[in-house]
């Protein structure tokens, strides 16, 4: 089976890339030249699969709460979407996301008759409920700060600090000194870069989550209880 994943930017890319070797199935990966054309980029994908036998949709959405975002706003918009790609295509299918449940941040839709399944995943945790936003940096932050984890990081670094200090070095020391001299850190992605600066990786946060997912300590077992909903969507689409 192939799930086509519709995605932000990098970031999802790279999560999904590893969670895709513990679900069984293929991940065609769609990334979309910034949040503002996921409405084009979701229209041009989905489009030609609607006459396909069995179809996989998998949509990743950031929380963009500085610019009024809800997770309504992102239902409605994504199912906007939807109606009018079927309304020019099969005007008797009438596309509507339904929550999933538990957890309460995936949206699905499953038309009656048909083998075609939708997945919205709206990325809702924020490791620090100041941020601006959520976003799936937010997840692989809190990752990144288990103790064992940071401690691995610390350790692939050369570096001679253990996790505890490294993580109280990104979430409090800087932080505070960078605050004492007026800049803020607003969002997960700002504690990745300097996360990634502290242990001299010097990467992007795409590229600092795919160091962390690959680390021999990341286990199945500590993916399933960090992106939880993200593993909740793809088993929808099974």
């Amino acid at each position: 089976m192939k799930v086509s994943a519709i995605v932000e930017g990098s970031t999802e890319e790279k999560v999904l890339e590893k969670l895709k070797g513990f679900i069984g199935f293929t991940i065609e990966i769609n990334r979309s030249d910034g949040k503002g054309q996921m409405d084009k980029t979701i229209r041009g994908k989905i489009g030609p699969l609607i006459n396909l036998d069995s179809v996989r949709v998998l949509i990743l959405r950031d929380l963009d709460l500085h610019d009024n975002e809800t997770v309504n706003s992102l239902v409605q918009s994504t199912e906007g979407i939807l109606q009018r790609i079927f309304a020019g295509r099969n005007p008797a299918i009438k596309p509507k996301l339904e929550p999933k449940g538990n957890p309460n941040n995936v949206y699905i839709w499953h038309p009656k008759g048909l083998d075609f399944r939708v997945a919205l995943h709206v990325a809702t945790y924020r490791w620090n409920d100041s941020f601006i936003k959520a976003t799936i940096d937010d997840y692989v932050l809190a990752l990144a700060l288990e103790p064992n984890i940071a401690t691995a990081i610390a350790q692939s670094q050369n570096l001679s600090v253990n996790g505890e200090a490294l993580i109280k070095k990104v979430t409090e020391e800087l932080p505070a000194l960078l605050q004492r001299n007026g800049i803020s850190l607003i969002e997960a992605k700002d504690y990745v870069r300097l996360y990634a600066a502290i242990v001299k990786a010097h990467t992007s946060p795409p590229v600092f989550a795919e160091k962390v997912l690959n680390l021999s300590e990341v286990n199945e077992q500590m993916l399933r209880n960090h992106f939880q909903s993200l593993f909740a969507a793809l088993e929808f689409l099974r």
